[in-house]
């Protein structure tokens, strides 16, 4: 259905911006907008980069309602939905035309990837502050805020092995600005420009180099100077031998959706942090394919609290047709992160769910 006419095809980007792993892809990609990646913490922040959302998990004592971070093209078109929800707001007699010309002429997005528009990333990432300048200019109205130097992340997390990451530095206001220059404070940390125009703005580099370090944590800053403001971004980096990700022992399921029931099972123990699965003589079909922890042996896996991960995403398990060899079907595990939410309206609910069933 994405590829419909008159109908706007979502792709998804990570934290930094970069195309996401289990994202859309091709000529019907209109626009790009955050989908999260619960395999990284690219701020951190101690939380996955997935994106905030409301979920909830039943057993039989009832509903347990829950904030938890979430990823996939399921999450990056609400953030569309809503943006256009604000821009109605304004002109409620804006239409699908209206919305395409507006898309088309980069009215509503930030460039990414190739010059205007491409298969990974359309027409750019949402820009809620244009949509609004954009849906206030169809009535005739105008608003400006001041220049303001923005940029993409507040802090970055090089952990024990990443070398580099990147920012954009963007004007979150309507006034010019110039930026000045980006300074580190750390001899181990540079940052060099990747992508910017006239004024400065867009993407930078950030390089580590832990050569000479002592092993530990450190901590760094880079301050960037702009005519209008200053801001800084923190860099967190690890020196030593880093925690490899490790969950434990993980059951790897190819799963028959038409027939509700696990046709192989796979089992596998990680090494350097990744886990590695091969099936074969899998009958021609239809499937999908998770992968979890079985914590408490019940033989069921992604039970909550227990590691888990599907192709594409958990909360967008995909479908895979086999009718010939297949490779490359790379998905991350995570937890079911739980933040406090309010109290619960259906605590008399009571169900039971349950997660994949396994193999003994």
């Amino acid at each position: 259905p994405a590829a419909y006419d008159g109908v706007i095809s979502v792709a998804a980007v990570d934290a930094q911006r970069e195309i996401a792993s289990y994202s859309n892809r091709g000529t019907s990609i209109d626009i790009s907008a955050p989908g999260g990646d619960g395999s990284t913490d690219f701020n951190g922040d101690g939380y996955p980069d997935g994106i905030l959302s409301t979920g909830g998990s039943a057993d039989a004592g009832g509903v347990e309602f829950a904030y938890t971070f979430l990823n996939g093209t399921s999450m990056a078109a609400p953030h569309v939905s809503g943006v256009i929800a604000l821009m109605k707001s304004i002109n409620p007699q804006l239409d699908g035309p209206q919305l395409e010309s507006l898309l088309q002429s980069s009215s509503l997005t930030d460039d990414l990837g190739s010059a205007g528009r491409d298969d990974l990333y359309g027409h750019g990432l949402v820009n809620a502050r244009k949509a609004v300048e954009a849906a206030l200019a169809s009535i005739g109205e105008t608003f400006t805020p001041p220049a303001t130097l923005r940029a993409s992340s507040q802090s970055l997390n090089f952990g024990g092995a990443r070398e580099q990451l990147d920012i954009t530095l963007s004007n979150g206001g309507s006034g010019d600005l110039q930026v000045l220059g980006l300074d580190s404070d750390a001899s181990w940390l540079s940052v060099s420009a990747l992508e910017v125009d006239a004024a400065g703005l867009g993407r930078y580099r950030l390089q580590v180099d832990r050569s000479g370090l002592a092993d530990g944590l450190y901590s760094a800053t880079v301050s960037a100077r702009s005519s209008a403001n200053s801001l800084q971004v923190r860099a967190l980096l690890s020196v030593g031998d880093a925690a490899v990700a490790d969950v434990g022992v993980l059951y790897i399921i190819v799963y028959d959706p038409a027939t509700d029931a696990a046709i192989a099972q796979s089992v596998a123990r990680a090494e350097a942090g990744r886990y590695a699965f091969r099936f074969q003589d899998l009958p021609d079909g239809t499937y999908q394919v998770f992968a979890g922890t079985d914590a408490d042996n019940d033989l069921f896996i992604c039970d909550a609290g227990e590691a888990c991960g599907a192709w594409l995403t958990t909360d967008e398990p995909g479908l895979i047709v086999l009718d010939r060899d297949r490779d490359a079907l790379d998905f991350p595990i995570e937890h079911f992160i739980r933040l406090p939410s309010g109290p619960d309206v259906n605590a008399n609910v009571a169900s039971e769910s349950r997660g994949v069933p396994r193999e003994r």
